[in-house]
């Protein structure tokens, strides 16, 4: 990826932007609540970040810009990352039924299709909603391609750190968000089936 990518990363106390200096990504620019400086994105967050911000907050931030450029990602403009907690939902075709009641919702397994038509995983995570209506939102969509029923799933989180972008188009804003991490059957649970509901 080129230099140049900037990217607001949110906060309740405060926004602090970045700004992407060199192709390598190795370079920052941040501005922020603890003031501005330059390097890398490690020193740049600790030291435009909010003062006490939690530093597992500072690392999964930067964990997240660095799988951004290592898929060749960095499209977006705003970034949220906080630690997920309750019940989330997953969209996917009911054809995935059987490896995820075995192996769980993992992003590498990708095989044909996703939701939105793309060929592989668009990114190195599990999408989720935050509601039941928005995964069905996304339900809708893929019922539009014509490659099948499908099903939602419920995730059950606690403490794990998901990426978001807010204001982001597509169906988005802070309705959804990335788990960095593939989840794991035992904490699934199939709430609509495809094959059902969409037969009525």
């Amino acid at each position: 990826m080129s230099a140049g990518w900037t990217v607001a990363v949110v906060s309740d106390a405060g926004d602090v932007e970045l700004e992407q200096l060199d192709a390598a990504g190795e370079d920052w620019y941040g501005d922020g609540p603890g003031g501005a400086a330059t390097g890398s994105i490690d020193a740049v967050l600790a030291s435009c970040a909010p003062s006490a911000s939690d530093p597992e907050w500072l690392q999964a931030v930067a964990a997240v810009i660095r799988r951004d450029l290592a898929d060749g990602g960095g499209r977006r403009s705003r970034l949220l990352v906080t630690r997920a907690s309750g019940t989330w939902y997953h969209a996917t075709f009911s054809r995935n039924r059987s490896s995820i009641t075995r192996h769980g919702l993992d992003w590498r397994r990708l095989r044909g299709s996703g939701i939105a038509g793309s060929e592989k995983a668009e990114a190195a995570g599990v999408f989720l909603c935050i509601d039941l209506e928005s995964a069905q939102w996304f339900a809708e969509m893929g019922n539009r391609h014509g490659q099948g029923p499908v099903d939602i799933w419920a995730a059950t989180l606690d403490g794990v750190w998901v990426a978001g972008a807010p204001s982001a188009g597509g169906g988005g804003d802070e309705n959804w968000v990335i788990c960095p991490e593939p989840i794991a059957a035992k904490l699934l649970t199939l709430v609509e089936r495809g094959d059902e509901w969409s037969l009525t």
